[in-house]
């Protein structure tokens, strides 16, 4: 009895179906594409995407810059007191050393967005993964920017270093941590790249440590015109491996 009921209900299945029609194919596939050209009109530019991610994102971006600027002044005030206490031979050392520090505020922000990939902010914006990790990077260098911009300030005004000595010891040491970051933002996995930038970090504070140690003449300089030229590099090196990142990323 069930035997006859299931080959009669997939015989009556069979009658009910005909042939696909051509003509109402047709019309289902140019109203899905005129939904599709519809949505794509909607599609938010990169100006508009960066102003929404100021809210979202960059405000995070700023917050972790602005705590750590208060522990390294708190760092600072149960250590020395003032930064007039501190030996001021010692003290491009520690510009380059904050410098570094202020690139890594970045890497967990950047680690989230290779992490999750910004899936579900991609599919609604339909922007390239290029374009959303560009965004961080530009909100996390405007932080940057103000950061090194109080530091140059209250080092000019606390210690005897010139202005051109303050520029140097910010400006190359965050350039050159910031080119790395960009490199390994383009070549390492998503695993390995807080690692990577870990490493980095300590590489460069190890150098710069070493070279106070074995080499301080290098912290008696001020910013001339091969300094200028070596931040130009460092800058055609950042720009490099940033479009490196668009085309690593586009889909």
């Amino acid at each position: 009895m069930q035997n006859n009921w299931e080959k009669e209900l997939g015989k009556a299945l069979k009658e009910s179906v005909g042939e696909p029609d051509a003509g109402r194919m047709a019309m289902t596939a140019e109203a899905l594409h005129n939904a599709y050209q519809g949505k794509t009109r909607e599609r938010i530019g990169f100006g508009g995407f960066l102003l929404r991610q100021v809210r979202f994102s960059g405000l995070k971006i700023w917050l972790l810059q602005g705590v750590l600027l208060c522990l390294l002044r708190m760092v600072l005030y149960f250590t020395y007191g003032s930064l007039k206490a501190v030996n001021q031979e010692k003290i491009p050392l520690l510009l380059c050393c904050i410098s570094v520090l202020i690139v890594m505020t970045a890497v967990p922000f950047l680690w989230r967005s290779l992490r999750y990939r910004m899936f579900e902010t991609e599919i609604a914006t339909r922007m390239s993964m290029g374009r959303l990790t560009g965004s961080w990077l530009l909100l996390a260098g405007l932080g940057d920017a103000a950061v090194l911009s109080f530091v140059f300030w209250y080092t000019v005004r606390s210690t005897a270093i010139s202005r051109s000595g303050a520029v140097l010891y910010l400006l190359v040491p965050f350039l050159l941590a910031a080119a790395g970051l960009c490199y390994l933002l383009g070549h390492v996995k998503p695993e390995h790249f807080c690692a990577g930038c870990a490493g980095m970090c300590a590489v460069l504070l190890l150098l710069f440590l070493a070279a106070g140690e074995y080499y301080p003449i290098v912290f008696q300089q001020n910013f001339s015109l091969g300094w200028g030229g070596i931040c130009l590099c460092l800058l055609a090196f950042g720009a490099r491996q940033c479009c490196f990142i668009q085309k690593r990323y586009a889909l």
